[in-house]
């Protein structure tokens, strides 16, 4: 309907819903936004925390928890703004299992994207990177992972994540306490045909 899930609300882990705002992406030289929508999704089991939206090239939306398990869910595709609607929970996703020892403990999922044609899809941690196809995430599935270890780059605190269709990652890292900066940074990944 030419409008874009562009932003997220983290609700943390002491609360059953998520709210996504969806508004229409600005153009070139616009100075404000149109009213968003705001869709809230209930979890179906118990409270999470959760920073990472993925939508599929179908306008699919699926949350993807921050934590132990990290578990995907599917938001409904008949959802309408301003109405609650519950989540389906899809899989607990075995992350852990594809990050280096060091990381295991700390495997918490701080953001994903998918690239625009939909088929491969990047979950990022504070320090490492999980490419998977994008049709085995969202069946529940964590077949064929590539795993990229971030720690070379040395961000204070790695969240952010964007994927395109020739392998291009764009990572960004929030500044950390004692005045760091943040971080923006570009890695190119050669995704198989």
């Amino acid at each position: 309907d030419g409008k874009e899930f562009i932003g997220y609300a983290v609700d943390g882990a002491k609360r059953m819903q998520v709210t996504i705002y969806r508004v229409p992406e600005p153009k070139a030289g616009d100075t404000i936004t149109t009213q968003a929508d705001a869709f809230v999704f209930a979890y179906p089991d118990k409270a999470h925390d959760a920073e990472s939206l993925l939508v599929t090239s179908d306008q699919s939306l699926f949350i993807v928890t921050k934590g132990h398990p990290t578990v995907l869910y599917r938001a409904p595709r008949d959802a309408r703004p301003g109405a609650m609607a519950m989540l389906t929970r899809v899989a607990a996703l075995p992350v852990e299992k594809f990050l280096s020892d060091q990381e295991r403990r700390r495997s918490r999922i701080t953001d994903a994207a998918t690239t625009p044609d939909g088929v491969w899809v990047a979950l990022r941690t504070n320090s490492e990177l999980l490419l998977l196809r994008t049709r085995d995430l969202v069946d529940g599935k964590m077949n064929d992972v590539w795993h990229v270890d971030l720690r070379s780059l040395d961000e204070t605190q790695g969240e952010g994540v964007a994927i395109s269709n020739a392998g291009d990652v764009y990572l960004a890292g929030e500044g950390g306490g004692h005045g760091l900066p943040g971080t923006f940074t570009h890695v190119k990944c050669q995704l198989p045909g």
